[in-house]
């Protein structure tokens, strides 16, 4: 994430100086998109960062919700560095020449200009927030459904009522990084 919108969500009032602290702290052990870490953290909303990011930059919002599958506009970018990078392709103007991204992060201007040569394009970007990008990129690139996860009350993710565990003795234990650890309980017993 940009210097910039760190300053943003400050100025918006979004987070605090002791919230951005430790969300950098955060980030600096366990990596990732200080904006993920704000949210994943329960610091702020994501909705209300990328209202404040679109304001910041004077960019409008884009629901990729709306967005329809079209293989000729994802063939400009490829998927793995769509995914590092946080971004999506909206749409393609004047004949290809412009093509309009979503990014979580417009302040990276090395990004935008890395996607001009790789697509030989003017690029126009909006703003979406991160986990509607990611959604988008599985939907679109992989052609997979996001699971649809709620929040529960200690910050845990509670799986989708019709998701069947089977017996009792079936859970599913994974990482920070999303890898799947232990399967069953049968196999951390002894």
């Amino acid at each position: 994430m940009s210097a910039r919108i760190a300053d943003i969500l400050l100025r918006a009032k979004v987070i605090d100086d002791m919230q951005l602290a430790g969300a950098k702290a955060h980030q600096s052990q366990w990596g990732g998109r200080l904006a993920q870490v704000i949210v994943e953290k329960r610091l702020a909303k994501e909705a209300a960062i990328v209202d404040a990011i679109a304001a910041g930059f004077r960019l409008p919002k884009t629901d990729l919700n709306n967005v329809t599958h079209n293989a000729a506009l994802l063939a400009r970018i490829d998927e793995p560095y769509a995914r590092e990078k946080a971004l999506f392709p909206v749409e393609q103007r004047d004949n290809g020449k412009v093509l309009v991204v979503a990014m979580a992060d417009p302040g990276d201007l090395a990004t935008i200009d890395q996607l001009q040569l790789k697509t030989r394009a003017r690029i126009i970007t909006v703003v979406a927030a991160e986990s509607k990008i990611m959604e988008a990129i599985d939907r679109h690139y992989l052609g997979k459904e996001p699971a649809k996860y709620a929040p529960t009350a200690f910050g845990s993710i509670a799986p989708p009522e019709s998701q069947d565990f089977g017996s009792d003795d079936e859970m599913k234990v994974v990482d920070m990084s999303g890898r799947t650890v232990v399967r069953r309980i049968s196999d951390i017993q002894h």
